[in-house]
Protein backbone atom coordinates (compact mmCIF):
# COMPACT_ATOMS: atom_id res chain seq x y z
CA UNK A 1 0.00 0.00 0.00
CA UNK A 2 2.54 2.37 0.97
CA UNK A 3 4.17 1.94 -2.38
CA UNK A 4 1.58 3.52 -4.20
CA UNK A 5 0.04 0.97 -5.98
CA UNK A 6 -3.03 1.13 -4.97
CA UNK A 7 -3.43 4.78 -3.96
CA UNK A 8 -1.88 7.28 -6.03
CA UNK A 9 1.29 8.80 -4.84
CA UNK A 10 -0.15 12.51 -4.94
CA UNK A 11 -3.03 12.29 -2.62
CA UNK A 12 -0.84 10.46 -0.12
CA UNK A 13 0.69 12.57 2.63
CA UNK A 14 3.68 14.35 2.36
CA UNK A 15 5.64 12.08 4.50
CA UNK A 16 4.26 8.69 3.34
CA UNK A 17 4.69 10.22 -0.27
CA UNK A 18 8.77 10.37 0.86
CA UNK A 19 8.68 7.11 2.10
CA UNK A 20 6.59 5.67 -0.99
CA UNK A 21 9.09 6.58 -3.89
CA UNK A 22 11.99 4.72 -2.03
CA UNK A 23 10.07 1.49 -1.42
CA UNK A 24 10.47 -1.35 -3.93
CA UNK A 25 6.68 -1.89 -5.24
CA UNK A 26 7.28 2.06 -6.46
CA UNK A 27 10.26 1.42 -7.74
CA UNK A 28 8.83 -1.81 -9.49
CA UNK A 29 6.02 -0.37 -10.67
CA UNK A 30 7.75 3.37 -12.10
CA UNK A 31 9.72 0.50 -14.35
CA UNK A 32 6.59 -0.61 -15.34
CA UNK A 33 5.19 2.58 -16.40
CA UNK A 34 8.18 3.67 -18.21
CA UNK A 35 8.61 0.42 -20.07
CA UNK A 36 4.77 0.61 -21.43
CA UNK A 37 5.22 4.16 -21.67
CA UNK A 38 8.53 3.38 -24.46
CA UNK A 39 11.32 4.75 -21.77
CA UNK A 40 14.31 3.79 -21.57
CA UNK A 41 14.79 2.06 -17.42
CA UNK A 42 14.96 5.23 -15.21
CA UNK A 43 18.65 5.31 -13.52
CA UNK A 44 17.04 5.60 -10.05
CA UNK A 45 14.65 2.88 -9.83
CA UNK A 46 17.39 0.79 -10.83
CA UNK A 47 19.23 2.26 -7.95
CA UNK A 48 16.50 1.83 -4.87
CA UNK A 49 15.86 -1.76 -6.07
CA UNK A 50 19.88 -2.53 -6.20
CA UNK A 51 19.89 -1.16 -2.79
CA UNK A 52 16.52 -3.16 -1.67
CA UNK A 53 17.85 -6.47 -3.30
CA UNK A 54 21.25 -5.87 -1.10
CA UNK A 55 19.67 -5.20 1.76
CA UNK A 56 17.38 -8.32 1.71
CA UNK A 57 20.49 -10.21 0.51
CA UNK A 58 22.14 -9.03 3.54
CA UNK A 59 19.39 -10.06 6.20
CA UNK A 60 18.73 -13.39 4.59
CA UNK A 61 22.42 -14.62 4.87
CA UNK A 62 22.87 -13.03 8.24
CA UNK A 63 19.80 -15.28 8.93
CA UNK A 64 20.71 -18.22 7.66
CA UNK A 65 24.25 -17.81 9.46
CA UNK A 66 22.49 -17.06 13.05
CA UNK A 67 20.17 -20.66 12.02
CA UNK A 68 22.95 -22.81 11.88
Amino acid sequence: MLGGLWVPVPLMPEGMRTLAEFSPAYQSGSLGWGALAGDPPAVRSLVVLAAWTLVFSGLAAWRYRRAL
